[in-house]
């Protein structure tokens, strides 16, 4: 089954380009609609026009299976796709076990924390090392 697009160009009075790559037919020889006669001419299942191209398709297709060019099977069933971890977290369905505690750090939750002071605060602050250290160490 075959189509060449482009047969409306014949509907304008100028010549009309097409596509990306700027295709324009230059005679006509070139254009779709004689690319269209070419094909069905050379045995291709072209429709008399691009609306008929789903109905082409669908009796090809037929008449494939009819033939047992084609043999239709039973399409397996779809694998259920696993809900994603965060939306499902949302939901109240799952919930992140703790993985560490300790009197200075806490890792619950959405950000690690240091005595109470998230990581992302740790940076903005520019607390550098000693400060983290003091963090850790002295939990101050």
């Amino acid at each position: 089954v075959a189509w060449c697009v482009g047969t409306c160009a014949s509907c304008f009075a100028t010549e009309v380009q097409f596509g990306h790559a700027g295709a324009q037919a230059r005679g006509d020889m070139e254009t779709a609609a004689a690319k269209n006669k070419a094909m069905k001419e050379a045995g291709f299942h072209v429709p008399d026009s691009f609306d008929k191209l789903p109905e082409m398709i669908a009796k090809v297709y037929a008449q494939l299976v009819e033939e047992g060019v084609v043999v239709e099977t039973p399409e397996g069933e779809t694998p259920q796709v696993p809900m994603d971890y965060t939306w499902a977290k949302k939901l109240g369905m799952v919930r992140k076990p703790a993985n560490f505690i300790s009197s200075i750090a806490d890792d619950r939750g959405e950000e690690l924390k240091y005595c109470g002071v998230t990581i992302s605060e740790v940076f903005s602050q520019e607390m550098g090392i000693g400060g983290v250290l003091s963090l850790l160490w002295f939990r101050r």
